[in-house]
Protein backbone atom coordinates (compact mmCIF):
# COMPACT_ATOMS: atom_id res chain seq x y z
CA UNK A 1 0.00 0.00 0.00
CA UNK A 2 1.16 3.22 -0.65
CA UNK A 3 1.83 5.31 2.77
CA UNK A 4 3.42 8.28 3.75
CA UNK A 5 7.57 9.01 4.06
CA UNK A 6 9.92 11.33 4.78
CA UNK A 7 8.60 14.46 6.23
CA UNK A 8 5.03 14.42 5.72
CA UNK A 9 5.24 10.14 7.25
CA UNK A 10 7.77 10.93 10.27
CA UNK A 11 7.59 14.37 11.26
CA UNK A 12 8.16 14.83 15.00
CA UNK A 13 7.62 17.76 17.15
CA UNK A 14 5.68 18.62 20.64
CA UNK A 15 3.11 19.50 18.68
CA UNK A 16 2.58 16.61 16.46
CA UNK A 17 2.91 14.20 19.94
CA UNK A 18 -0.23 16.51 21.75
CA UNK A 19 -2.43 15.72 18.92
CA UNK A 20 -1.40 12.29 18.52
CA UNK A 21 0.10 12.63 15.06
CA UNK A 22 3.26 11.06 15.34
CA UNK A 23 4.00 8.23 12.89
CA UNK A 24 1.57 9.29 10.27
CA UNK A 25 3.35 7.05 7.55
CA UNK A 26 2.61 3.97 10.27
CA UNK A 27 -1.04 5.03 10.56
CA UNK A 28 -1.24 4.85 6.98
CA UNK A 29 -0.35 1.80 6.65
CA UNK A 30 -2.87 0.70 9.11
CA UNK A 31 -5.66 2.11 7.57
CA UNK A 32 -4.42 0.11 4.52
CA UNK A 33 -5.09 -3.04 6.32
CA UNK A 34 -8.70 -2.01 8.00
CA UNK A 35 -9.60 -1.46 4.56
CA UNK A 36 -8.28 -4.52 3.02
CA UNK A 37 -10.72 -6.02 6.31
CA UNK A 38 -13.17 -4.08 5.15
CA UNK A 39 -12.85 -5.24 1.04
CA UNK A 40 -10.87 -8.22 0.73
CA UNK A 41 -13.92 -10.47 0.61
CA UNK A 42 -15.51 -8.43 -2.29
CA UNK A 43 -12.34 -9.60 -4.28
CA UNK A 44 -12.49 -13.87 -3.01
CA UNK A 45 -9.97 -12.92 0.06
CA UNK A 46 -10.69 -14.25 3.52
CA UNK A 47 -9.78 -11.24 5.98
CA UNK A 48 -8.66 -13.87 8.10
CA UNK A 49 -5.53 -15.26 6.25
CA UNK A 50 -4.31 -11.90 5.09
CA UNK A 51 -0.47 -11.90 4.84
CA UNK A 52 1.50 -8.25 4.82
CA UNK A 53 5.41 -8.62 3.72
CA UNK A 54 7.69 -5.77 3.36
CA UNK A 55 11.92 -5.44 2.63
CA UNK A 56 14.02 -2.98 4.66
CA UNK A 57 11.81 -0.52 6.13
CA UNK A 58 8.96 -2.26 4.61
CA UNK A 59 10.32 -5.00 6.95
CA UNK A 60 10.23 -2.70 9.85
CA UNK A 61 6.74 -1.59 9.08
CA UNK A 62 5.84 -4.73 9.00
CA UNK A 63 7.46 -5.53 12.59
CA UNK A 64 5.96 -1.98 13.87
CA UNK A 65 2.46 -2.97 13.10
CA UNK A 66 2.74 -6.21 15.22
CA UNK A 67 3.73 -3.92 17.59
CA UNK A 68 1.48 -1.91 16.93
CA UNK A 69 -0.14 -0.05 20.66
CA UNK A 70 1.56 -2.67 22.08
CA UNK A 71 -0.60 -5.31 20.78
CA UNK A 72 -3.33 -4.22 23.25
CA UNK A 73 -5.96 -3.59 20.29
CA UNK A 74 -8.92 -6.46 20.53
CA UNK A 75 -8.35 -7.70 16.34
CA UNK A 76 -5.32 -7.72 14.15
CA UNK A 77 -5.65 -6.72 10.61
CA UNK A 78 -3.29 -9.88 9.71
CA UNK A 79 -2.60 -13.57 10.07
CA UNK A 80 1.02 -13.95 8.71
CA UNK A 81 4.08 -11.16 8.18
CA UNK A 82 7.11 -11.52 6.45
CA UNK A 83 9.88 -9.19 7.35
CA UNK A 84 13.24 -9.07 4.52
CA UNK A 85 15.91 -7.54 6.07
CA UNK A 86 13.60 -5.62 9.02
CA UNK A 87 12.12 -6.08 11.76
CA UNK A 88 10.05 -3.95 14.89
CA UNK A 89 13.71 -3.30 16.59
CA UNK A 90 15.55 -2.69 13.29
CA UNK A 91 16.14 1.24 12.93
CA UNK A 92 18.35 2.84 15.41
CA UNK A 93 17.40 6.26 16.60
CA UNK A 94 13.73 4.72 17.39
CA UNK A 95 13.67 6.14 20.94
CA UNK A 96 16.05 9.31 20.66
CA UNK A 97 15.34 12.58 19.13
CA UNK A 98 16.40 11.87 15.92
CA UNK A 99 13.05 12.65 13.99
CA UNK A 100 12.59 15.51 15.98
CA UNK A 101 15.81 16.88 15.60
CA UNK A 102 15.55 16.52 11.70
CA UNK A 103 12.09 18.19 11.76
CA UNK A 104 13.58 21.22 13.51
CA UNK A 105 16.50 21.59 11.44
CA UNK A 106 13.92 21.43 8.51
CA UNK A 107 11.55 23.81 10.20
CA UNK A 108 14.36 26.55 9.64
CA UNK A 109 15.24 25.71 6.05
CA UNK A 110 11.64 26.52 5.49
CA UNK A 111 11.55 29.77 7.32
CA UNK A 112 9.01 28.35 9.61
CA UNK A 113 10.61 28.59 12.69
CA UNK A 114 8.20 30.37 15.62
CA UNK A 115 7.71 31.19 19.49
CA UNK A 116 5.50 27.35 19.45
CA UNK A 117 5.67 24.64 18.23
CA UNK A 118 1.95 24.79 17.45
CA UNK A 119 2.93 27.82 14.68
CA UNK A 120 5.76 25.79 13.31
CA UNK A 121 3.29 23.20 12.70
CA UNK A 122 0.85 25.20 11.02
CA UNK A 123 3.26 27.34 9.25
CA UNK A 124 4.61 23.67 7.69
CA UNK A 125 1.22 22.98 6.84
CA UNK A 126 0.57 26.35 4.85
CA UNK A 127 3.58 25.38 2.41
CA UNK A 128 3.08 24.02 -1.00
CA UNK A 129 3.63 20.45 -1.10
CA UNK A 130 6.55 20.44 -3.76
CA UNK A 131 8.49 23.33 -1.49
CA UNK A 132 8.51 21.34 1.58
CA UNK A 133 9.18 18.50 -0.34
CA UNK A 134 12.12 19.63 -2.50
CA UNK A 135 13.50 21.39 0.47
CA UNK A 136 13.14 18.08 2.60
CA UNK A 137 14.90 15.61 -0.30
CA UNK A 138 17.74 17.85 -0.41
CA UNK A 139 18.42 17.88 3.05
CA UNK A 140 18.43 13.85 3.60
CA UNK A 141 20.71 13.69 0.43
CA UNK A 142 23.28 16.50 2.25
CA UNK A 143 23.01 13.93 5.03
CA UNK A 144 23.87 10.75 3.21
CA UNK A 145 24.31 9.35 -0.17
CA UNK A 146 21.31 6.35 0.39
CA UNK A 147 18.67 8.26 -0.53
CA UNK A 148 18.22 10.39 2.48
CA UNK A 149 17.66 6.66 4.63
CA UNK A 150 17.37 6.42 8.46
CA UNK A 151 16.54 10.37 8.05
CA UNK A 152 13.43 10.67 9.64
CA UNK A 153 12.22 7.45 11.10
CA UNK A 154 9.44 5.89 13.07
CA UNK A 155 9.26 7.94 17.28
CA UNK A 156 8.84 6.17 20.42
CA UNK A 157 7.10 6.65 22.61
CA UNK A 158 3.87 7.02 21.26
CA UNK A 159 0.16 5.85 21.36
CA UNK A 160 1.34 3.64 17.89
CA UNK A 161 5.11 2.69 19.64
CA UNK A 162 4.04 3.01 23.16
CA UNK A 163 7.66 1.83 24.34
CA UNK A 164 11.13 1.03 22.87
CA UNK A 165 9.93 -1.83 20.48
CA UNK A 166 12.90 -4.25 21.58
CA UNK A 167 10.95 -3.56 25.10
CA UNK A 168 7.84 -4.22 23.47
CA UNK A 169 9.05 -7.89 22.23
CA UNK A 170 10.60 -8.75 25.49
CA UNK A 171 7.89 -8.06 27.72
CA UNK A 172 5.05 -9.94 24.90
CA UNK A 173 3.80 -6.59 24.01
CA UNK A 174 2.81 -6.96 20.29
CA UNK A 175 0.41 -9.27 18.29
CA UNK A 176 0.14 -13.04 19.32
CA UNK A 177 -0.31 -15.96 17.48
CA UNK A 178 0.81 -14.60 14.28
CA UNK A 179 2.96 -17.16 11.47
CA UNK A 180 6.18 -15.40 10.86
CA UNK A 181 8.83 -15.75 8.20
CA UNK A 182 12.00 -13.20 9.30
CA UNK A 183 15.25 -13.25 7.52
CA UNK A 184 18.27 -10.98 6.24
CA UNK A 185 20.78 -10.93 3.49
CA UNK A 186 23.82 -12.49 3.85
CA UNK A 187 26.19 -9.30 3.77
CA UNK A 188 23.12 -6.75 4.26
CA UNK A 189 25.35 -4.06 6.06
CA UNK A 190 28.06 -3.99 3.10
CA UNK A 191 26.80 -1.11 1.78
CA UNK A 192 26.06 0.63 5.17
CA UNK A 193 30.26 0.35 6.04
CA UNK A 194 32.44 2.79 5.13
CA UNK A 195 34.98 0.65 2.69
CA UNK A 196 38.05 2.50 3.89
CA UNK A 197 37.91 1.07 7.72
CA UNK A 198 41.51 -0.71 8.39
CA UNK A 199 41.86 -0.76 12.07
CA UNK A 200 39.74 -1.54 15.31
CA UNK A 201 40.39 2.06 15.88
CA UNK A 202 38.70 2.94 12.74
CA UNK A 203 35.60 0.70 13.15
CA UNK A 204 34.96 2.00 16.88
CA UNK A 205 35.42 5.76 15.54
CA UNK A 206 32.84 4.88 12.99
CA UNK A 207 30.53 3.17 15.25
CA UNK A 208 30.66 6.22 17.98
CA UNK A 209 29.91 8.32 15.03
CA UNK A 210 26.87 6.29 13.31
CA UNK A 211 25.28 5.69 17.01
CA UNK A 212 26.89 8.61 19.64
CA UNK A 213 24.88 6.54 22.22
CA UNK A 214 27.06 3.42 22.27
CA UNK A 215 29.83 3.56 25.33
CA UNK A 216 33.41 2.46 25.00
CA UNK A 217 32.66 0.01 27.08
CA UNK A 218 30.05 -1.88 24.27
CA UNK A 219 32.41 -0.74 21.32
CA UNK A 220 34.92 -2.77 23.22
CA UNK A 221 32.61 -5.67 23.50
CA UNK A 222 31.16 -5.71 19.77
CA UNK A 223 35.05 -5.57 18.99
CA UNK A 224 35.51 -8.70 21.12
CA UNK A 225 32.90 -10.71 19.65
CA UNK A 226 33.95 -9.70 16.11
CA UNK A 227 37.73 -10.63 16.35
CA UNK A 228 39.50 -9.54 13.17
CA UNK A 229 41.41 -13.42 13.07
CA UNK A 230 37.69 -14.34 11.76
CA UNK A 231 37.36 -12.44 8.40
CA UNK A 232 39.80 -12.13 5.58
CA UNK A 233 40.91 -8.83 3.26
CA UNK A 234 40.47 -8.77 -0.27
CA UNK A 235 43.75 -7.53 -1.23
CA UNK A 236 42.40 -7.08 -5.15
CA UNK A 237 40.17 -4.12 -3.98
CA UNK A 238 42.40 -2.99 -1.31
CA UNK A 239 39.94 -3.97 1.76
CA UNK A 240 40.79 -4.62 4.52
CA UNK A 241 39.43 -7.26 6.86
CA UNK A 242 38.35 -4.64 9.13
CA UNK A 243 35.83 -3.77 6.53
CA UNK A 244 34.03 -7.40 6.33
CA UNK A 245 34.21 -7.21 10.25
CA UNK A 246 32.50 -4.04 10.71
CA UNK A 247 30.16 -4.48 7.59
CA UNK A 248 28.89 -8.26 9.97
CA UNK A 249 28.42 -6.30 13.36
CA UNK A 250 26.21 -3.87 11.28
CA UNK A 251 24.52 -7.00 9.36
CA UNK A 252 23.63 -8.60 12.88
CA UNK A 253 22.60 -5.43 15.12
CA UNK A 254 20.64 -3.62 12.36
CA UNK A 255 18.78 -7.13 10.46
CA UNK A 256 20.13 -10.70 11.77
CA UNK A 257 19.60 -10.00 15.80
CA UNK A 258 16.09 -7.70 15.06
CA UNK A 259 14.83 -10.94 12.94
CA UNK A 260 16.06 -13.64 15.88
CA UNK A 261 14.60 -11.38 18.65
CA UNK A 262 11.13 -11.12 16.86
CA UNK A 263 11.28 -14.78 16.28
CA UNK A 264 11.97 -15.74 19.61
CA UNK A 265 9.68 -13.92 21.33
CA UNK A 266 7.19 -14.55 19.05
CA UNK A 267 7.43 -18.89 19.94
CA UNK A 268 7.85 -17.73 23.98
CA UNK A 269 4.69 -15.33 23.86
CA UNK A 270 2.27 -17.42 21.83
CA UNK A 271 -0.84 -19.24 23.59
CA UNK A 272 0.10 -22.34 21.73
CA UNK A 273 4.05 -21.92 20.07
CA UNK A 274 2.86 -25.71 18.27
CA UNK A 275 -0.07 -23.89 16.29
CA UNK A 276 2.22 -20.84 15.25
CA UNK A 277 5.11 -20.81 12.73
CA UNK A 278 8.12 -19.41 12.97
CA UNK A 279 10.65 -19.32 10.25
CA UNK A 280 14.50 -17.81 9.66
CA UNK A 281 16.37 -17.82 6.49
CA UNK A 282 19.23 -16.05 4.88
CA UNK A 283 19.67 -15.28 1.31
CA UNK A 284 22.61 -16.04 -0.09
CA UNK A 285 22.54 -15.50 -3.56
CA UNK A 286 22.43 -12.41 -5.57
CA UNK A 287 21.57 -10.62 -8.74
CA UNK A 288 24.23 -8.18 -8.78
CA UNK A 289 27.21 -10.54 -9.09
CA UNK A 290 28.03 -9.70 -12.85
CA UNK A 291 27.74 -5.75 -12.20
CA UNK A 292 30.13 -6.25 -8.88
CA UNK A 293 32.46 -8.34 -10.69
CA UNK A 294 32.78 -5.95 -13.47
CA UNK A 295 33.10 -2.80 -11.49
CA UNK A 296 36.08 -4.47 -8.89
CA UNK A 297 33.16 -4.28 -6.20
CA UNK A 298 32.65 -8.38 -5.45
CA UNK A 299 33.22 -7.29 -1.80
CA UNK A 300 29.94 -6.31 -1.52
CA UNK A 301 28.91 -9.87 -1.72
CA UNK A 302 25.20 -10.58 -1.19
CA UNK A 303 24.14 -6.70 -0.20
CA UNK A 304 20.77 -5.49 0.81
CA UNK A 305 18.25 -5.03 -1.60
CA UNK A 306 19.24 -8.82 -2.95
CA UNK A 307 15.80 -9.92 -2.56
CA UNK A 308 13.95 -7.83 -3.91
CA UNK A 309 15.39 -9.05 -7.70
CA UNK A 310 14.27 -12.22 -6.70
CA UNK A 311 10.45 -11.67 -4.84
CA UNK A 312 9.83 -9.23 -8.09
CA UNK A 313 10.99 -11.42 -10.10
CA UNK A 314 13.32 -8.64 -12.30
CA UNK A 315 15.54 -11.46 -12.95
CA UNK A 316 12.98 -12.87 -15.47
CA UNK A 317 11.50 -9.94 -16.93
CA UNK A 318 12.46 -6.91 -15.63
CA UNK A 319 15.84 -4.85 -14.83
CA UNK A 320 18.37 -7.74 -14.52
CA UNK A 321 16.64 -10.13 -17.16
CA UNK A 322 19.62 -9.81 -19.50
CA UNK A 323 22.55 -10.51 -16.76
CA UNK A 324 20.51 -13.03 -14.31
CA UNK A 325 21.65 -16.54 -14.70
CA UNK A 326 19.25 -19.43 -14.82
CA UNK A 327 20.11 -20.03 -11.18
CA UNK A 328 18.77 -16.30 -10.54
CA UNK A 329 15.31 -16.93 -12.35
CA UNK A 330 15.63 -20.62 -10.03
CA UNK A 331 15.48 -19.64 -7.04
CA UNK A 332 13.08 -15.90 -8.17
CA UNK A 333 10.45 -18.78 -8.70
CA UNK A 334 11.12 -20.95 -5.75
CA UNK A 335 11.41 -17.50 -3.03
CA UNK A 336 7.89 -16.87 -4.91
CA UNK A 337 6.27 -19.97 -4.69
CA UNK A 338 7.95 -20.11 -0.68
CA UNK A 339 6.32 -16.71 -0.07
CA UNK A 340 2.68 -17.71 -1.49
CA UNK A 341 2.93 -21.10 0.19
CA UNK A 342 3.24 -19.37 3.48
CA UNK A 343 0.67 -16.87 2.63
CA UNK A 344 -1.56 -19.46 1.50
CA UNK A 345 -0.62 -22.58 4.27
CA UNK A 346 1.70 -21.23 6.44
CA UNK A 347 4.32 -23.27 5.30
CA UNK A 348 6.63 -22.07 2.69
CA UNK A 349 7.85 -25.49 1.52
CA UNK A 350 4.29 -27.27 1.26
CA UNK A 351 3.06 -25.81 -2.35
CA UNK A 352 4.62 -26.74 -5.86
CA UNK A 353 7.41 -24.95 -6.92
CA UNK A 354 8.55 -23.90 -3.38
CA UNK A 355 11.91 -24.54 -1.50
CA UNK A 356 11.39 -27.65 -0.32
CA UNK A 357 12.43 -28.84 3.36
CA UNK A 358 12.23 -25.45 4.80
CA UNK A 359 12.00 -26.37 8.95
CA UNK A 360 11.03 -24.05 11.82
CA UNK A 361 13.27 -22.27 13.49
CA UNK A 362 13.41 -23.85 16.60
CA UNK A 363 12.48 -27.16 16.42
CA UNK A 364 9.49 -28.76 18.62
CA UNK A 365 10.46 -31.13 21.40
CA UNK A 366 13.66 -29.27 21.91
CA UNK A 367 15.51 -27.09 24.23
CA UNK A 368 17.88 -25.75 21.76
CA UNK A 369 19.26 -21.83 21.88
CA UNK A 370 20.20 -22.37 18.03
CA UNK A 371 18.13 -21.30 15.33
CA UNK A 372 18.04 -23.54 12.69
CA UNK A 373 17.90 -21.55 9.36
CA UNK A 374 16.94 -21.72 5.55
CA UNK A 375 19.97 -20.71 3.35
CA UNK A 376 18.50 -19.35 -0.24
CA UNK A 377 20.44 -19.16 -2.99
CA UNK A 378 24.21 -20.06 -3.26
CA UNK A 379 26.34 -23.12 -3.66
CA UNK A 380 25.43 -24.06 -0.23
CA UNK A 381 21.59 -23.54 -0.36
CA UNK A 382 20.48 -25.66 2.16
CA UNK A 383 18.50 -25.94 5.87
CA UNK A 384 20.69 -25.81 8.31
CA UNK A 385 19.19 -28.66 10.87
CA UNK A 386 21.05 -28.36 14.18
CA UNK A 387 22.82 -25.02 12.84
CA UNK A 388 25.82 -25.91 14.84
CA UNK A 389 29.05 -24.53 14.05
CA UNK A 390 29.84 -21.94 11.12
CA UNK A 391 27.66 -18.56 10.65
CA UNK A 392 24.90 -20.05 12.63
CA UNK A 393 26.18 -21.69 15.54
CA UNK A 394 27.55 -20.48 18.46
CA UNK A 395 28.60 -17.26 17.51
CA UNK A 396 25.45 -15.67 16.02
CA UNK A 397 23.62 -16.37 19.73
CA UNK A 398 26.03 -15.18 21.66
CA UNK A 399 26.48 -12.04 19.20
CA UNK A 400 22.47 -11.34 19.19
CA UNK A 401 22.56 -11.58 23.17
CA UNK A 402 24.82 -8.80 23.08
CA UNK A 403 22.87 -6.97 20.42
CA UNK A 404 19.53 -7.39 21.68
CA UNK A 405 20.57 -6.81 25.75
CA UNK A 406 18.38 -3.81 27.02
CA UNK A 407 20.90 -2.08 27.69
CA UNK A 408 22.93 -2.11 24.10
CA UNK A 409 19.43 -1.80 22.66
CA UNK A 410 18.32 1.47 24.86
CA UNK A 411 22.02 2.92 23.66
CA UNK A 412 20.92 2.08 20.30
CA UNK A 413 17.59 3.60 20.40
CA UNK A 414 15.75 0.74 19.45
Amino acid sequence: MNYRLGIFGFASSPALNESDSLNAGLLDQRLALWWVQDNIAAFGGDPDQVTIFGESDGATGVGLQLTAYGGKVPKVPFRRAIMESGGANADPGTTTNTSSKHTATLTNLVNCTASSSREELECLRRLPMKTLLNTAYSYELSLNSMGGMGVFIPTAPSSFIPDAPSQLLRTGQFARNIDLISGWCENDGAFFTSTTLNSSSDIAAFLQDSYPNLSNATIAKALDLYPVSDFSPDPSANISAHYFRASQMHRDFDFTCPSLLTIQTNIKYATNPANVSNYLYALNQTAFAEVFESSGMTYYGVPHFSDIMYLFNSVTGGLFKDISTASDRKLASEMGASWASFAYYGNPSRARGSVKGWGQAYAANTSSTTPELQVLGGPKMRFTGSGKGGAYGEDLVKRCAFWNDPVVASQLGV
